[in-house]
C-alpha cells in the first residue's frame, strides 16, 4: 500500500477506512445495558495519583539536586545550589511524567480491552 501510483494508495486508504465513516466516533450508552460512554480519560483517582507522583519525584529531585552542588561546593553556594535543586526538580519530575503517561495509557488500553471481552461475552438481544 506504500509504494505504486496515487490510485492504488487511494484504494489502500479507502480499504482502511471503517465502515462507519470518517468522523470521529462517539460511543454512546446503550439504555439496555445501562453502561456508561466509553472515555479515553483515566479514572480521576488514578489522574490524581499520578499528579501525586509526579510532584513527590519533582521534590526528591530537587532535594538530591541540591545535596549534590552543596557537597561539592565551598563557600557562598546559595545560587549552584538552587540551580542544582532546579534543575534536580525539572529532571525528576520530567521522568516521572512520562512513565505516569504510559502508565495511564496502558490502564485505558487494559481498560478498553476488557470492556470489548464483556461486549463480546453479552448476547444480543433479539427485537
Amino acid at each position: 500500500c506504500l509504494y505504486g501510483t496515487r490510485v492504488r494508495h487511494l484504494r489502500c486508504i479507502l480499504m482502511t477506512v471503517p465502515t462507519g465513516g470518517l468522523g470521529p466516533r462517539t460511543p454512546s450508552s446503550s439504555p439496555d445495558t445501562g453502561r456508561s460512554p466509553l472515555s479515553a480519560l483515566p479514572s480521576k483517582p488514578a489522574r490524581i495519583l499520578a499528579f501525586a507522583a509526579i510532584l513527590v519525584a519533582g521534590s526528591a529531585g530537587a532535594l538530591i539536586g541540591w545535596a549534590f552542588v552543596d557537597v561539592q561546593c565551598v563557600g557562598s553556594c546559595s545560587t549552584p545550589t538552587s540551580i542544582g535543586a532546579l534543575v534536580g526538580g525539572f529532571v525528576g519530575a520530567l521522568g516521572t511524567a512520562v512513565v505516569a503517561v504510559l502508565v495511564l495509557r496502558a490502564m485505558g488500553e487494559w481498560k478498553e480491552l476488557g470492556d470489548r471481552r464483556a461486549d463480546e461475552a453479552t448476547p444480543e438481544r433479539i427485537q
